[in-house]
């Protein structure tokens, strides 16, 4: 049997790639707003708890994609550094 009632939009879940710590922080900052959009002004004391459950989170997330960012920078310099000692060190002869 077929109901006449109208079909409720569904709006496809996209989640984009979550492989470093900044691509997780944009997810959840993407989906607190998404929710506090759906329920501006009515929220229950339940889901502001758990919405601001999700501030912490996404607080943490800055920070360690903060510390995630610098560690890439030391890496990246301490290869060019590396590279560089290589360049310089006089090639060895073997007779």
């Amino acid at each position: 049997m077929r109901s006449n009632a109208p079909k409720k939009a569904v709006r496809a879940l996209y989640v984009s790639d979550l492989s470093t710590a900044d691509q997780v922080r944009r997810e959840a900052t993407r989906v607190y707003k998404e929710v506090r959009r759906k329920h501006a002004g009515n929220l229950s004391i339940d889901d502001a708890y758990k919405l601001g459950l999700l501030l912490q989170s996404i607080a943490k997330l800055v920070d360690v994609a903060d510390w995630e960012s610098r560690v890439e920078a030391l890496e990246r310099l301490a290869e060019a550094q590396q590279r560089e000692i290589e360049d310089t060190r006089p090639a060895i002869r073997r007779a």
